[in-house]
């Protein structure tokens, strides 16, 4: 995606907030840790620092392509700062998220209080009619009435566009392998058990496969290390688009 010849365009970014919704961020990581400016459990609507589940991983990686900065690592916005927003939950390793629509807009509304420049959202779920008022807010209220950018992961099941992506007034983000083909159940990459979603309404696309990231300090994690090496789909390609926003 060419980052490094924009990041001397760009100039500083400590001004910039870039709010990750997700299942939490290791707010200790050594490529995070300087760039916290405010966490929220969305859960129970409480502020401070947030510790995800072991096994919840998504956030962390997450975060990393968006903004993480450490020795021989650079998110795609390194320098940026993080609003951690945990709209999510997994009971259990392996199992899915636990979460609701009204948690959805709590995290979404705190975000936009926060001063959210950019909004990053690797998740999808029904359509809700309060998510999408949440999400109207930010892209119209936020940034002090100028609107914040909504990312959106557009969704890996190879068919249309999910909710909330499907949206008017976000950035819904598709995948491409780095042959910088549509990741499809056939590309070339060889995963086969998964395809972006695509559609009309998807606005942009980015790397979905196999990227260098943040992981869980501690175990499980998704790695035995701080990093993995192995992130993919719309999840991870929606976080890119985060940054590039916020380098702009």
């Amino acid at each position: 995606i060419r980052a490094p010849a924009a990041w001397p365009l760009a100039g500083p970014l400590d001004a910039i907030r870039i709010a990750v919704l997700d299942d939490g961020v290791d707010l200790s990581h050594p490529a995070l840790a300087a760039a916290v400016v405010g966490s929220f459990d969305a859960l129970d609507g409480t502020e401070g620092p947030v510790s995800p589940n072991a096994w919840d991983y998504h956030g962390t990686s997450c975060a990393g392509l968006a903004l993480g900065l450490g020795a021989g690592f650079r998110g795609v916005a390194g320098g940026a700062r993080l609003l951690a927003v945990r709209i999510a939950r997994s009971p259990g390793p392996g199992q899915p998220w636990a979460t609701s629509n009204s948690v959805l807009r709590r995290g979404i509304d705190w975000a936009v209080d926060q001063g959210a420049d950019v909004i990053s959202n690797s998740w999808g779920g029904p359509p809700s009619s309060v998510v999408a008022e949440g999400i109207a807010r930010a892209s119209g209220a936020g940034r002090d009435g100028r609107g914040a950018v909504v990312a959106v992961a557009a969704g890996n099941s190879g068919g249309p566009v999910a909710f909330p992506a499907n949206l008017s007034g976000v950035i819904a983000v598709a995948a491409v392998n780095l042959a910088d083909e549509p990741k499809t159940w056939a590309s070339s990459d060889g995963e086969s058990w998964w395809a972006s979603n695509m559609g009309p309404e998807v606005d942009l696309a980015a790397p979905g496969i196999g990227l260098t990231t943040t992981d869980l300090q501690a175990a499980p994690g998704r790695t035995p290390t701080d990093w993995r090496q192995d992130f993919n789909g719309t999840s991870a390609a929606c976080p890119i688009v985060a940054g590039a926003a916020a380098l702009i």
